[in-house]
């Protein structure tokens, strides 16, 4: 494969940044949209259970900073979100439920 022309890598941040926006904007996000806080939520295996934690605002801080090198970064960590929920929260959770 060829080189990517910076337009083109910019191109793809954006769209990857235009599919964020609606998730950081539903009510359903507001448990995605920072790192889960283990000692405020009372639950110390967290770190255990999940060990690549990855929420919403850590993606969008992604983006910002221009830490991805392609969408499939991103694609990887907004996936990551959702499996970490989905493995830690049990099925009829609300948190599973949103994520799932």
């Amino acid at each position: 494969a060829g080189a990517v022309e910076a337009d083109s890598f910019e191109m793809t941040l954006g769209q990857c940044r235009s599919l964020l926006r609606p998730f950081l904007q539903m009510p359903q996000a507001r448990d995605f949209l920072a790192p889960v806080d283990p000692v405020a939520l009372n639950i110390p295996d967290y770190p255990t259970v999940i060990t690549h934690p990855m929420d919403l605002g850590t993606v969008e801080q992604r983006l910002d900073r221009k830490e991805y090198t392609d969408a499939g970064g991103f694609v990887r960590d907004m996936r990551l979100v959702w499996s970490n929920a989905i493995t830690y929260n049990p099925v009829g959770t609300p948190v599973h439920a949103a994520a799932a």
